[in-house]
């Protein structure tokens, strides 16, 4: 036996299996993290409210989920966060998200204080 017999211990937080949904109607995205695919087949009108600040646990937040909403249709689908913060605290400048309205189009977001942060976007326009 070593004469340095170390111990270390992980703490994790909250549930970290991934989450998937499929989103086929227009509507509200509830979930925090995980996937969510668009799959309606003409333009989805969708919408977001801000995350809960705060750690997840023991405090109840969702602080550094990662949310990815993913296209599988050739739409230009709309993700709306007016009734928050906008996308990156942008306020009305950017609380609007339009998909390029091909399949794949993409947005990664992560929770932080209370505020979506887009992490990175493919073929998705903030205004």
């Amino acid at each position: 036996m070593p004469a340095n017999n170390l111990t270390a211990t992980m703490t994790m937080e909250g549930d970290f299996q991934p989450r998937h949904s499929v989103q086929a109607t227009d509507g509200a995205i509830t979930q925090c993290s995980g996937t969510v695919s668009i799959t309606k087949a003409t333009a989805a009108a969708l919408t977001i409210a801000n995350p809960v600040a705060g750690r997840r646990d023991p405090l109840g937040g969702d602080d550094g989920q990662e949310l990815t909403i993913l296209s599988e249709t050739a739409a230009a689908h709309t993700l709306s966060n007016a009734g928050g913060a906008g996308f990156n605290d942008g306020g009305t400048a950017t609380d609007l998200a339009t998909f390029g309205g091909a399949k794949g189009d993409n947005l990664v977001l992560l929770a932080r204080n209370g505020r979506w942060w887009v992490k990175s976007r493919v073929n998705i326009t903030l205004s």
